[in-house]
């Protein structure tokens, strides 16, 4: 398992990853890999899934102990069983156990109040789901409002 200090200082975000070129994308993933990237960011809106599933693969060829995992939970939080609902289809697609930092995507993706939205992520946290919690897109007073009662340890800024 990859610690906060162990993440190499650059990141693999997903977003754009060319699955109509998969061989080509997972040997890029392969080589900065192999250079030292450890930290991968996935979202379930890149492609619909299939960037997961693609991480996945790779996941499975690089060995989940090597990785520090990202995601985010998305736009359809309307219920707070929602949030536990996203992320067990996001372990399930990527075949893993728990991810190690598990954020809202924005602020706007939750109908819930954002306390209660992070109180259940946190719950992730006490089930083994996650190790940490993110945050992104947002402004300075809701990291703040968030951070005081739940340690935000990734931000990603707008």
């Amino acid at each position: 398992m990859i610690n906060l200090e162990e993440i190499f200082p650059l990141g693999m975000g997903t977003f754009r990853i060319d699955l109509t070129q998969k061989e080509a994308s997972m040997n890029a993933l392969m080589d900065s890999f192999k250079l030292g990237q450890n930290y991968i960011d996935t979202s379930h809106l890149y492609e619909n899934g299939k960037v997961m599933t693609f991480i996945g693969e790779f996941i499975k060829k690089v060995g989940r102990e090597n990785l520090f995992i990202t995601t985010k939970i998305e736009p359809t939080v309307e219920k707070i069983t929602d949030i536990e609902e996203q992320l067990n289809q996001y372990l399930e697609i990527m075949n893993i156990d728990y991810v190690d930092c598990l954020m809202l995507h924005s602020v706007i993706f939750t109908k819930l109040p954002l306390m209660q939205t992070y109180k259940e992520m946190d719950r992730m946290i006490k089930l083994g789901k996650a190790k940490t919690l993110g945050l992104s897109n947002s402004n300075y007073e809701q990291l703040k409002e968030i951070n005081e009662k739940y340690p935000i340890s990734i931000y990603e800024g707008v």
